[in-house]
């Protein structure tokens, strides 16, 4: 395992890939009867996703160490110090939409804030915001998706078996 520090950026966007591959391997390696899921997450157009350690802690009986845990938000946290087409696109978004977005998880503001643009409206008169027009509004929507199309790419993408293995342990568990 190489040090963090001296690692690019594909071989820290690819380690990350690996430890969400090993958590979805592990799950469907395990008998049903042995494990529930309570939470199968989706993204952009429903797709599946991979769950991270934390994730996998709060959504199923399974339980990653601590040292899972540390890895694995080292490894994005570092991934995110570099300027790369999603920082771009967060520039863009943050240019039209006229303040600095310092929401940590800038994944869960889009979907709060930007869901639709009453919404949007809501959240700009609860904080003293400026909103920006409707035309704008569908600019930064764009963007969005953009944005979450690239991060889609910087996580693991599960195969159609491990799909249909997690769909199957996910509704032996919701009995």
């Amino acid at each position: 395992m190489k040090k963090i520090e001296n690692m690019n950026y594909n071989e820290l966007i690819e380690e990350r890939k690996e430890l969400e591959k090993f958590i979805i391997r592990l799950i469907v390696r395990t008998p049903k009867e042995n494990i529930k899921i309570n939470k199968i997450l989706r993204g952009e157009n429903n797709r599946i996703l991979s769950y991270s350690p934390f994730s996998i802690n709060k959504f199923s009986s399974i339980f990653m160490s601590d040292i899972l845990r540390w890895r694995y938000h080292q490894l994005s946290e570092e991934i995110h110090k570099y300027y790369d087409g999603r920082a771009k696109i967060q520039n863009k978004i943050e240019e039209i939409y006229g303040y600095p977005i310092k929401d940590k998880y800038i994944h869960l503001f889009f979907e709060e804030v930007f869901k639709d643009y009453n919404t949007y409206k809501k959240y700009c008169n609860k904080n003293n915001k400026k909103i920006v027009k409707i035309e704008k509004f569908n600019r930064i929507c764009n963007l969005i998706e953009k944005w979450r199309k690239l991060s889609a790419d910087m996580h693991y993408k599960m195969t159609l078996s491990e799909k249909r293995k997690l769909k199957k342990i996910f509704e032996h568990s919701n009995k």
